[in-house]
């Protein structure tokens, strides 16, 4: 079976970036990770589904909000004590969520790696090229849903003396983004803030730039409170990394998979489908919209860009 790679002209495919225009300093990360993949074989194929009957039966996904915000507290304060124990880095602030496996979602099929934590790492690449094509040029940027401060610790490397605030609706998720500014001695702070209800929203200052990763995905269609409070805070651009039910193509069995997968756990849907409504009613400008095709395990994240009008 030949081995394959995930290769820098792949991302700049994926990400819609110019031939050759990946940052040297991207391209060597790349290069220093084990990329080399299979596509799966038929026996590979049935061991995937039998992986993801095991996983949408679980438990987990029959959690109320309330138990969800529970898992949620426990696994950020996982994190924050680690961070206390070991001190601030990249690993450390690594979501409990990425347990690694051979399998990844890749181009609309399934590949099959030996590197396990192969989904992570090329998340990481990923985060860096968005972050640098659309966040470049703020003082100040916001994350709704800071969760572990990976984005943060993230944007604070790639953005130095940019001004960060993360908003979470868990208390340790604040805990950590007040000890990472404290700790870096940078403007680094966090809020708690429930974006399904949006009490005591805090004040958003219009020049900043607003991200969400892997965050509006717990909303399910509960995404209306929040967008408003997008919409009255007017942003100066909003750029979030989110699952895209709509770019989903349900004839694809692995993209019917992830549909029912989605809806099983009931992450959000009819999101992009509001901000085209928005879009034709002149109250925002939708800059970029694009599922790369680069995933997790069982489904996967697509790139949206806008800015209220």
């Amino acid at each position: 079976m030949p081995e394959l790679h995930i290769t820098a002209e792949d991302f700049e495919r994926m990400f819609h970036l110019p031939a050759g225009s990946l940052p040297a300093r991207l391209q060597n990360q790349l290069r220093a990770l084990n990329t080399s993949f299979h596509w799966a074989n038929e026996q590979e194929v049935r061991e995937y589904l039998d992986l993801f009957e095991s996983r949408i039966s679980a438990p987990v996904n029959q959690r109320t909000p309330a138990e969800t915000l529970a898992a949620f507290e426990k696994g950020w304060g996982e994190n924050f004590q680690q961070l206390l124990e070991k001190g601030i880095s990249a690993e450390v602030l690594k979501p409990g969520y990425f347990r690694g496996s051979k399998f990844l979602r890749y181009s609309g099929e399934i590949l099959v790696t030996g590197n396990f934590q192969l989904e992570f790492e090329l998340f990481g690449i990923a985060r860096q090229i968005l972050f640098a094509r659309y966040l470049s040029g703020y003082d100040c940027i916001w994350e709704l849903g800071s969760g572990s401060g990976q984005n943060l610790l993230m944007l604070a490397e790639q953005f130095p003396g940019v001004s960060l605030q993360g908003c979470d609706w868990t208390r340790a998720s604040k805990q950590i983004a007040d000890y990472i500014g404290q700790k870096l001695h940078r403007p680094i702070s966090g809020n708690v803030f429930d974006m399904m209800s949006c009490a005591q929203a805090p004040a958003m200052p219009e020049h900043a730039a607003l991200i969400s990763v892997h965050a509006f995905e717990q909303l399910g269609q509960d995404f209306h409170s929040v967008l408003q409070y997008i919409l009255n805070c007017r942003p100066a651009l909003v750029m979030q990394y989110e699952p895209v039910l709509e770019f989903y193509n349900a004839g694809n069995i692995y993209d019917a998979l992830a549909l029912r997968y989605c809806r099983k756990r009931h992450y959000l849907e009819g999101y992009y489908s509001k901000l085209l409504q928005l879009a034709e009613q002149g109250k925002l400008e939708i800059l970029a919209a694009f599922r790369p095709g680069l995933g997790g395990v069982l489904h996967e994240s697509s790139v949206l860009v806008w800015k209220p009008c």
